[in-house]
């Protein structure tokens, strides 16, 4: 896909601050002067000139600005960019006299209507800065939202009724960045392994307990009785009586079937 240039603003602010919020598509920010404390992925961390942070889609953040600082900054807004930072990420003390001189030349091309130039050049830009951020031993990430914590709040609270909303609000990150990050590290959406940890936890169960498979299906978190015989069929090929009796049967030694993605 090819990238799409948004809007390119300059921002002056002083003492105002912009609440939590994310977008459905890429953003940069080019921090040109003055100080800001910034919320990435649940975490504050305070900013100064020289920095650029990259934004993926669904990623959200927010800018508390200080009351003596004023806070200058470029802002673009870019859809379509396959190679860029798959999560929130940051470079700090990127002074590149020459970059602020493009970027302020793309400004004024860009508010005199010249959108194919400013493109084009933009583009140009983006790589360039997408291969200092790799390359560079200065880059400075923030801290990733962390799939292990979501998964480890998942084991602890498999018998509640856990929702998409629930698990995002665990990193502070909103649920289509959420998805974004289990499938990008799991390769399935975090609904996917939710109900594949119950289906382990009655797996368990079945086999290591003498509780009855209603029971059972209320400690993995299903209240409807045919909806857990029916997703534990889909993962293990049979219903939870046929598993426990087969369990059973063969001393433990059960082959399972492959869960279907």
């Amino acid at each position: 896909m090819t990238a799409r240039l948004l809007y390119l603003q300059y921002k002056n602010t002083l003492g105002s601050n912009l609440p939590a919020h994310a977008h459905a598509f890429h953003e940069i920010v080019y921090i040109l002067d003055g100080q800001a404390t910034i919320t990435l992925a649940g975490a504050r961390r305070r900013f100064t000139a020289n920095t650029i942070l990259f934004y993926p889609p669904g990623a959200v953040h927010a800018e508390e600005h200080h009351d003596a600082s004023r806070f200058s900054h470029i802002v673009i807004g870019l859809s379509g960019c396959v190679n860029f930072p798959s999560a929130i990420h940051t470079t700090a003390d990127f002074d590149d006299q020459r970059v602020r001189h493009v970027l302020t030349w793309l400004l004024e091309s860009y508010e005199r209507g010249a959108a194919s130039t400013v493109q084009h050049a933009l583009l140009v830009l983006l790589l360039d800065f997408l291969t200092r951020l790799s390359g560079s031993a200065s880059t400075d990430a923030a801290p990733p939202a962390s799939v292990a914590s979501v998964l480890d709040y998942m084991r602890d609270n498999l018998a509640k009724p856990l929702r998409l909303s629930h698990l995002a609000d665990v990193i502070h990150v909103s649920e289509p960045y959420l998805e974004y990050l289990f499938k990008e590290q799991l390769a399935q959406s975090p609904i996917q392994t939710l109900l594949r940890e119950r289906y382990q936890l009655a797996c368990a169960l079945l086999t290591q307990s003498e509780l009855s498979v209603k029971a059972i299906a209320l400690q993995c978190g299903f209240r409807d009785q045919r909806y857990f015989a029916r997703i534990f069929k889909r993962y293990g090929g049979c219903t939870p009586t046929a598993y426990r009796q087969q369990a059973a049967g063969n001393a433990g030694e059960v082959r399972l079937s492959a869960p279907s993605q």
